[in-house]
This record gives C-alpha cells, sequence and structure tokens, in this order.
C-alpha cells in the first residue's frame, strides 16, 4: 500500500511538473506582447517630470546635464511669413460633376481600391461612374 501511495504522489508530481512546463511558455508568449504594447503607448519616463520630487543640488545637475548645447539659430519667421497666400480648403462641401477626360487609375492599375469595392472587377456593365469627380466650394482639387 505504501508502494501505491509514494507511487500516486510521484505521478502527481511528475505531473504537475509538466503542466508548469507547457504553462510557463505560453504565459510569457502571452504576457510579453501586452508588457511591450503597454510600454510603446505608455513609456515610463527616463527623468522625473517635476524638480520638486528631487533635492535642490540634484535637480541643478540633471538640469544642466539635460539641456541641449545653444546653438546660434535662425530668426523666427515673421508674423507676415506665417500666414497663406491661399485660404485653407474644406473639401467635404463640394459636389459631383461630370469630367470628359475620365479616371487617372483603373481597377487593375489601383492598389488601393479594395477588392470588395473594385467595380470593373466585379463585373460591372456601365463604365459613367468612371466619369464624375468631386468638386470642392471653395477651392481647386489638383488633377
Amino acid at each position: 500500500m505504501a508502494l501505491k501511495m509514494g507511487f500516486s504522489s510521484f505521478q502527481f508530481k511528475d505531473q504537475f511538473h509538466s503542466l508548469t512546463k507547457k504553462l510557463f511558455p505560453w504565459t510569457l508568449y502571452a504576457l510579453l506582447p501586452i508588457a511591450l504594447l503597454s510600454l510603446y503607448l505608455y513609456p515610463l519616463p527616463f527623468l522625473p517630470s517635476t524638480e520638486s520630487e528631487l533635492p535642490h543640488s540634484i535637480s541643478n545637475t540633471i538640469i544642466s546635464i539635460s539641456t541641449p548645447p545653444s546653438f546660434p539659430s535662425t530668426p523666427p519667421p515673421s508674423e507676415k511669413e506665417n500666414t497663406f497666400d491661399t485660404p485653407p480648403c474644406d473639401y467635404f462641401n463640394g459636389k459631383w460633376i461630370r469630367d470628359r477626360r475620365g479616371p487617372l487609375y483603373n481597377g487593375t492599375t489601383c492598389g488601393t481600391i479594395k477588392q470588395g469595392q473594385n467595380c470593373i472587377k466585379h463585373g460591372r456593365p456601365d463604365s459613367d461612374y468612371l466619369y464624375w469627380r468631386w468638386k470642392p466650394n471653395e477651392c481647386k482639387l489638383p488633377r
């Protein structure tokens, strides 16, 4: 009876060890991407964000080390240079107009047309939809 008891406890320990060996790598495989993603989305600051957290002498040392050397810089642009020559375009207000020139691309030459949205490949019988373009009300789109 003692032999059976010892054998069953050994078998239980062996099964537990085998299960641990199987689960440990899968746990690492699951946690590693989560940890990397969280570090990417919420990076840890290398230096404290406020000086009040550090003693005065240490904060001055860190600031003097982390301050980049000053180089002669170009003067800031004047306000006249910052203004746009043309007003910004509102691309959302406009209308569809006929364009006899036709499209700049088709269903086989444009890589951004998704497979499910490709009218030419799916056998749309008409091609009139190719001769329309969007014209914003207040600006001109380049062709």
